[in-house]
Order: C-alpha cells, then structure tokens, then sequence
C-alpha cells in the first residue's frame, strides 16, 4: 500500500514538472493565437462592421467594442498589428 502510494506521488510530481516546463516554453513566446490575432483583425472595424461581423459568428459584440476602444485609446503594446 505504501509503495503504490509512492509511486502515484512520483507520478504526480513528474506530471507538475512536465507541466511547468511545457508551460515555461510558451510564456516567453510573443506570438499571439488564432482568437487574439482574430480579434485583433475584427476591432480595426468600424462599430458597424463589428455588428455585421458579430452577427455572422454568434460572438460577444460588447467584448470587441471595449477592446476597440482599449485600442484606440492606448494602441497595441508587444504585437506587430
């Protein structure tokens, strides 16, 4: 019984290392995924195109019309749009 336990507890250890050094090598990277570089690409819309698009993708039009403003308010920081 102890010894299963020890084996289940090294298994667990190994797995929160395995999954900070996977984590470690993404949290450098600047690169941006495919829902942040497509709302990039939709809040240089104008307030109608985003309803148009929204409209067409059953996404949150409140959420792109707050990023657009955060955008043209303070621009895009560490990104190359």
């Amino acid at each position: 019984m102890i010894k299963n336990m020890k084996k289940i507890d090294l298994m667990f250890i190994l797995l929160i290392l395995a999954f900070a050094l996977l984590y470690g090598t993404v949290i450098f990277n600047d690169s941006l995924w495919g829902d942040e570089a497509y709302t990039m690409l939709t809040i240089k819309n104008s307030f109608s195109e985003i309803l148009e698009i929204t409209a067409r993708r059953c996404s949150s039009s409140t959420l792109l019309f707050y990023c657009q403003n955060f955008y043209f308010m303070f621009g895009v920081f560490g990104t190359s749009c």
